[in-house]
Order: structure tokens, then C-alpha cells, then sequence
């Protein structure tokens, strides 16, 4: 299944990052990567704050919606 989902996210036209809790990026595809370039940051590297924030508010959401609250 991972290997799928590795071969759709670079097949993908949109770009599709891979971002630790602390706003690490592991992964970006090829669409993904002007986005990086614009940001002045490379995989490895923490997200800018304001992106970064927005994508922990995500996380933390999806996190209650899981556990019921």
C-alpha cells in the first residue's frame, strides 16, 4: 500500500508535501517543489512559521476528530 501511495503522490500534477508535527518536511514531489523554491527551503528543513502554524492547526484537528472530541 505505501508503495502506491508513493507512486500516486509523484504522479500527482498538485503538489503533495510530507511534514513532520514540528513542521519538518520529508517528502515534496515534483509539483511540490516551486512551492520550496518560494519559500526559500529545501526537504529537511522546517516550514516558514506561517505555514508551519497553519499545518500543526491541522494536525492538532484531525487529532481531536480521531480521539472523538
Amino acid at each position: 500500500m505505501k508503495a502506491n501511495m508513493e507512486q500516486f503522490s509523484e504522479e500527482n500534477p498538485n503538489p503533495v508535501l510530507t511534514v513532520k508535527k514540528d513542521g519538518t518536511v520529508l517528502y515534496s514531489n515534483e509539483a511540490g517543489k516551486p512551492l520550496l523554491h518560494e519559500w526559500d527551503m529545501r526537504i529537511g528543513e522546517r516550514l516558514p512559521s506561517c505555514i508551519g502554524d497553519f499545518v500543526q492547526r491541522v494536525i492538532s484537528q484531525n487529532n481531536q476528530e480521531k480521539n472523538g472530541s
